[in-house]
């Protein structure tokens, strides 16, 4: 009466093993040694990067 949940062994979220502890996240500001958000300045250069690219002028021929 005591193996009722068909006799699988759970494992802990994501597929790790568990019983280990899980290090704790470094985030890329802490890595660079900044207090500003280095993720999001990314994030938000990368969304304005098309926009420049796009731009009449800068796909202009050199005369």
């Amino acid at each position: 009466m005591d193996d009722v949940g068909g006799g699988k062994v759970k494992k802990a979220a994501g597929g790790r093993k568990a019983g280990r502890p899980r290090k704790k996240a470094v985030t890329r500001s802490v890595k660079a040694g900044l207090q500003l958000p280095v993720s999001r300045i990314g994030r938000y250069l990368k969304k304005s990067r098309p926009l420049i690219i796009n731009y009449p002028i800068a796909n202009m021929p050199l005369e």
